[in-house]
């Protein structure tokens, strides 16, 4: 419609030099944008434009003729030759009409670019979900087209209906501010039908736009310093074919206000119920309530409590208990705007007082200090909070609301307790005397001990009531003397002293030998004016002892090593000592006690090596003795040994290995040395050998290639095949059968030739022919035949070589029948990487029946088949 009123808006008549009246078309645009959120036309660009979309609405011009004449009317089958149109996007309103007959002529134009639209219209229009058609009809007084009308069918796009969602359906904003709400499954395949750019919304209070690129919807207040709509704003958001719908609501704040203080700091005084007051300065500027100072974070250990008060109050209230001198107090919006107050309490400095200056008490005890004017003293700088102990090992004090808790610990000592206040320093200090003491206890053992002990042995006697001593001086077990009163540490015979942290008397022999041997302990206990002290007999032995030594090692020749004697000291005697020795082999290795080292010296001799050589060690005294094995090794360069194998009847690597061990049998080792070898990189000429066990790696260094023979033999299983279906009928019939088989052997080609002389191929051979030939073999076979063939060549490429040839004649009356056998092979090798061989054999038989003296009735059936069966290939050396 539109464009059709464009065309009429655009007519003007005007006369050519012949004086000849044309119809021209005007070339009008519409400038208008596209806003989503209007329905406005798209921009046009100059009509018959190929590279457009926009319909041809000129008008031809006559000819220049010297004559008036009537303009020719075309038909519109000739503009319109495509009648079908597909895949058109309905994004428009159900009922709007226009949009939709524009649309719709658009798509036609595209599939017609001849046709002017502006002399055409639609009528009939019929639409369901999927597709329709009208008539397009040429307009009524139509200069351009003759009166007629053409059916038009189309497609609508077809596309999977899918609803956005979206991230938020709840929002607020500020003026000014902006946010996006994001379409949470946002696909990049989504046809513009599924796109939600149609959105119904109060413009005085937001700007709403849909931002491909990102798949969001970019909402904005535009309120300005107004204030907003109590119950906010809600936006209609629709897609483009108007099938999903969703809701955004919109809380709009009105500006933020920062409050401003009228103060940030006072002063009260630290008794209870005292007050102070801040006000909002721009408290009537302020509109949004959470833009007020309403929380607050503080510290001072419950001194103050605060509160917001209408209309713009902070009220800050003593509350009388022990407070520090300044608290910081930050008073906050839910906006999040904050302030800082310094908040100073006010006090007087007193000194405590304490119901007693000095203490007596026992170890392990608790004594209380009591401050007697502890209400009086209200703030934190006028508590005895510094407390300072002479010796922290014997005691300790805290202060514990209104007292001063002193702890004593396991030490007696007498010391002081020095307390002092922050209000009045330490030169004002308060001095406490403490006096820890231990209760006197006499030390329990058992009655009537008698040890006995070795040399060199420590034992230990229990203190029965360790704890009750509180290890004090006067309580433990402090003096040890014999029956002179000498000092028993300094008899060369015992060492004994008490262990406080376990409760015990230890007693250590010496290397002397002592029987009943009485030992006085005592303390400095006093019990009616005599010590007390109890008796202990020892007694201690010299054992016969056995030696101990570390087990030697294994060693390498022209080394030497050492054996610790791990009881050297317990040993005591020479005759404990393990200075004798013997060996299994004589002249392999030397033996020596050495007394400074407290161990074993054992040399290696003129480089000599065994396996499993053994070391017996003996006492002095013969009495004791100990076996040792160990290896004194050699280690052998695999490479220097015998490494010829020779002929080999396998592969296998067990068979090298033990090959390998016969010809180096020489060395005297074991074959269990040898079985640590590994076997690699094996191929018919040889392999490596490297040790790979601990045990072999302690005798062989290095890897070996070792050579040996082995015939390369490979089993086939390949057969020509025969066909039982070709018979002699009179003169002469042929069966031909062909097979071939390939291998690989990992052998170069120059090896295998140099070190191998001959190829033998093992073939079994079959050949059967038949009396008068019925189709079945079972009952007709006249004659069959089978052989096993060994075929001998040089190992070179063979052309085609008949191997073998059997003839069988017979005759059937006057007719003599000839059946021909022929056995045919070729050998063509290979080199691959130049490390492997390839070899390809080709195997061929002919059957062939001549049949002669035939006349035209005899019709004889005659058949003759054979075949060949590759077993397997050897290369040998001869």
């Amino acid at each position: 419609m539109k464009y059709l009123l464009v065309l009429l808006s655009s007519l003007s008549v005007i006369t050519s030099s012949a004086g000849i009246a044309s119809i021209s078309i005007l070339n009008n645009k519409d400038t208008t944008n596209k806003d989503k959120n209007q329905k406005n036309e798209p921009n046009t660009n100059e009509p018959n434009d190929p590279n457009t979309n926009e319909p041809n609405t000129n008008e031809p011009n006559e000819p220049n003729t010297n004559e008036p004449s009537k303009p020719t009317k075309k038909s519109l089958t000739e503009d319109v030759k495509i009648t079908n149109i597909q895949e058109i996007h309905f994004n428009w309103e159900p009922d709007d009409t226009v949009t939709r007959n524009r649309k719709i002529l658009e798509n036609l134009y595209k599939l017609n670019v001849k046709l002017n639209i502006s002399q055409v219209k639609i009528d009939n229009f019929v639409d369901d979900d999927k597709n329709g058609s009208f008539l397009l009809t040429v307009i009524e007084d139509s200069s351009y087209y003759e009166q007629e009308s053409i059916n038009i069918t189309y497609q609508k796009f077809v596309y999977n209906p899918v609803e956005f969602e979206l991230s938020d359906y709840e929002i607020s904003l500020y003026p000014d501010e902006n946010k996006s709400v994001s379409i949470i499954n946002y696909s990049e395949d989504w046809p513009d039908e599924l796109l939600p750019e149609i959105f119904n919304y109060n413009t005085n209070y937001l700007n709403v736009e849909f931002i491909k690129e990102n798949h969001t919807i970019r909402i904005k207040s535009i309120i300005g310093d107004g204030n907003p709509p109590n119950d906010g704003v809600d936006i209609t958001v629709k897609s483009n074919d108007r099938k999903c719908l969703k809701t955004i609501h919109v809380t709009l704040k009105a500006k933020k206000v920062n409050f401003k203080l009228d103060k940030n700091g006072v002063s009260l005084k630290g008794i209870k119920g005292q007050q102070a007051i801040i006000n909002v300065l721009n408290y009537n500027e302020i509109i949004n309530k959470d833009d007020l100072p309403t929380e607050f974070d503080y510290d001072g250990n419950g001194s103050i409590k605060v509160n917001y008060e209408e209309p713009g109050k902070i009220v800050i209230t003593t509350t009388g208990v022990i407070f520090e001198e300044q608290i910081t107090l930050i008073a906050k919006s839910k906006s999040n705007t904050s302030s800082i107050i310094s908040v100073n309490l006010l006090y007087d400095v007193v000194s405590p007082t304490y119901d007693k200056t000095n203490i007596n008490m026992e170890i392990n005890s608790v004594a209380y200090i009591n401050i007697t004017n502890y209400n009086k003293l209200l703030v934190n700088k006028n508590l005895p909070k510094n407390l300072v102990v002479s010796d922290s090992s014997s005691f300790s004090a805290i202060l514990e609301g209104s007292k001063i808790k002193i702890t004593s610990k396991d030490k007696v000592s007498y010391g002081t307790l020095t307390i002092w206040t922050d209000a009045l320093t330490s030169s004002y200090a308060e001095t406490i005397l403490v006096n820890v003491q231990a209760p006197s206890v006499k030390f329990q053992i058992k009655d009537n001990i008698n040890i006995s002990m070795n040399v060199f042995e420590e034992t230990t006697i229990d203190v029965l009531n360790w704890k009750e001593l509180y290890n004090a001086d006067k309580n433990i077990p402090s003096s040890f003397k014999d029956s002179n009163g000498d000092d028993i540490n300094k008899s060369g015979k015992l060492a004994i002293y008490y262990k406080r942290d376990e409760g015990k008397i230890h007693i250590k022999a010496m290397d002397k030998a002592v029987y009943n041997f009485g030992i006085w302990i005592s303390s400095n206990y006093i019990e009616n004016n005599k010590t007390y002290e109890k008796l202990v007999k020892v007694s201690i032995n010299i054992p016969d002892v056995t030696f101990d030594v570390e087990s030697p090692k294994d060693m390498l020749v022209n080394s030497q090593q050492t054996i610790k004697i791990k009881n050297f000291s317990s040993l005591i005697h020479e005759n404990n000592y393990p200075s004798e020795f013997s060996y299994s082999v004589n002249g392999v290795i030397k033996a020596e006690l050495s007394l400074d080292k407290q161990a074993i010296v054992i040399y290696s001799i003129d480089g000599r090596y065994c396996e499993n050589f053994e070391l017996t060690i003996y006492s002095k005294n013969k009495k004791h003795s100990t076996k040792f094995k160990f290896d004194v090794i050699k280690k052998f360069n695999l490479n220097d040994l015998n490494k010829s194998l020779g002929n080999m009847s396998d592969r296998e690597d067990n068979s090298i290995r033990d090959k390998f061990y016969d010809i180096n049998k020489n060395l005297g080792l074991s074959k269990e040395i040898f079985d640590g070898i590994e076997i690699s990189n094996k191929t018919y000429l040889g392999a490596t050998l490297e040790a790979k066990t601990s045990l072999s790696k302690k005798w062989f260094l290095n890897s070996v290639q070792v050579e040996y023979y082995f015939p390369i033999k490979n089993n086939h299983d390949v057969t020509t095949d025969w066909n039982p279906d070709d018979y002699s009928n009179k003169n002469q019939a042929k069966n031909t059968a062909k097979v071939n088989d390939t291998r690989t052997v990992d052998i170069s080609l120059s090896d295998l030739q140099r070190v191998y002389s001959k190829v033998k191929i093992n073939v079994d051979i079959e050949y059967k022919w038949t009396n008068e030939y019925t189709g079945k073999w079972e009952n007709n076979i006249r004659g069959s035949k089978s052989e096993n063939l060994t075929l001998e060549y040089d190992i070179k490429d063979i052309d085609k070589t008949q191997f073998a040839y059997r003839d069988e004649t017979f005759n059937d009356g006057k007719v003599k029948n000839e059946v021909l056998f022929y056995f045919y092979i070729a050998i063509k090798y290979s080199s691959t990487e130049n490390v492997k061989t390839n070899y390809k054999i080709d195997l061929e038989t002919v059957a062939q029946m001549d049949r002669y003296n035939t006349s035209w009735y005899d019709a004889y059936k005659l058949l003759a088949v054979s075949k060949i069966s590759l077993k397997n290939v050897e290369f040998e050396k001869v």
